[in-house]
Protein backbone atom coordinates (compact mmCIF):
# COMPACT_ATOMS: atom_id res chain seq x y z
CA UNK A 1 0.00 0.00 0.00
CA UNK A 2 1.48 3.61 -0.90
CA UNK A 3 -0.08 6.76 0.38
CA UNK A 4 1.25 9.72 -0.76
CA UNK A 5 0.47 13.56 -1.07
CA UNK A 6 2.66 16.70 -2.31
CA UNK A 7 6.04 14.90 -2.48
CA UNK A 8 5.73 12.78 0.27
CA UNK A 9 5.54 9.29 -0.17
CA UNK A 10 4.66 6.13 2.94
CA UNK A 11 5.08 2.68 1.74
CA UNK A 12 3.66 0.11 4.10
CA UNK A 13 6.63 -2.31 5.23
CA UNK A 14 4.47 -4.84 5.33
CA UNK A 15 2.14 -6.40 3.49
CA UNK A 16 -0.10 -9.15 3.64
CA UNK A 17 -2.42 -11.27 0.77
CA UNK A 18 -4.97 -11.77 3.70
CA UNK A 19 -6.01 -8.27 2.62
CA UNK A 20 -7.17 -8.11 -0.27
CA UNK A 21 -10.17 -9.12 -0.40
CA UNK A 22 -12.83 -7.00 -1.42
CA UNK A 23 -14.36 -3.99 0.99
CA UNK A 24 -10.98 -4.25 3.16
CA UNK A 25 -9.90 -1.14 1.50
CA UNK A 26 -13.83 0.66 2.28
CA UNK A 27 -13.02 -0.30 6.04
CA UNK A 28 -9.55 1.09 5.54
CA UNK A 29 -11.63 4.10 4.02
CA UNK A 30 -13.76 4.57 6.65
CA UNK A 31 -11.22 4.65 9.22
CA UNK A 32 -9.42 7.28 7.85
CA UNK A 33 -12.56 9.42 7.40
CA UNK A 34 -13.55 8.65 10.99
CA UNK A 35 -9.98 10.08 12.00
CA UNK A 36 -10.52 12.88 9.59
CA UNK A 37 -13.81 13.38 11.39
CA UNK A 38 -11.48 13.97 14.67
CA UNK A 39 -9.67 16.31 13.18
CA UNK A 40 -6.49 14.30 12.11
CA UNK A 41 -4.94 16.08 8.90
CA UNK A 42 -5.64 14.10 5.74
CA UNK A 43 -2.23 12.60 4.87
CA UNK A 44 -1.42 11.60 8.97
CA UNK A 45 -5.40 9.96 9.00
CA UNK A 46 -4.02 8.34 5.50
CA UNK A 47 -1.30 6.35 6.86
CA UNK A 48 -2.46 5.89 10.33
CA UNK A 49 -4.78 4.21 8.61
CA UNK A 50 -2.47 1.96 6.31
CA UNK A 51 -0.77 1.38 8.72
CA UNK A 52 -2.88 0.06 11.55
CA UNK A 53 -4.46 -1.86 8.51
CA UNK A 54 -1.02 -3.31 7.81
CA UNK A 55 -0.72 -4.56 11.95
CA UNK A 56 -4.37 -5.84 11.59
CA UNK A 57 -3.07 -8.01 8.30
CA UNK A 58 -0.55 -9.17 9.87
CA UNK A 59 -1.93 -10.17 13.06
CA UNK A 60 -4.37 -12.40 10.55
CA UNK A 61 -1.87 -13.61 8.80
CA UNK A 62 -0.45 -14.92 12.01
CA UNK A 63 -3.51 -16.47 13.05
CA UNK A 64 -4.61 -18.19 9.84
CA UNK A 65 -1.76 -18.25 7.21
CA UNK A 66 -2.82 -16.92 4.27
CA UNK A 67 -6.62 -17.13 4.63
CA UNK A 68 -8.07 -13.97 2.82
CA UNK A 69 -9.88 -11.41 5.76
CA UNK A 70 -13.20 -10.30 5.43
CA UNK A 71 -14.40 -7.00 6.04
CA UNK A 72 -15.92 -8.13 9.23
CA UNK A 73 -12.65 -9.94 10.05
CA UNK A 74 -11.19 -6.46 9.88
CA UNK A 75 -13.60 -4.58 11.90
CA UNK A 76 -13.62 -7.56 14.72
CA UNK A 77 -9.96 -7.39 15.22
CA UNK A 78 -9.53 -3.77 14.88
CA UNK A 79 -9.58 -3.11 18.48
CA UNK A 80 -7.33 -6.13 20.02
CA UNK A 81 -5.14 -4.65 17.55
CA UNK A 82 -5.29 -1.44 18.65
CA UNK A 83 -4.87 -2.59 22.35
CA UNK A 84 -1.83 -4.86 21.96
CA UNK A 85 0.37 -3.24 19.15
CA UNK A 86 -0.69 0.23 20.12
CA UNK A 87 -1.82 0.67 23.61
CA UNK A 88 -5.06 2.41 22.96
CA UNK A 89 -7.66 2.07 25.82
CA UNK A 90 -11.14 3.12 25.39
CA UNK A 91 -12.42 6.03 27.26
Amino acid sequence: TVTAHEGQVFVASSVQTAFAAAGSGDVLAGMAVGLLAQGLPPLLAAVFAQHVGAAVADEWTERNAERAMQPTDVVDALPRVLRERFEVTEE
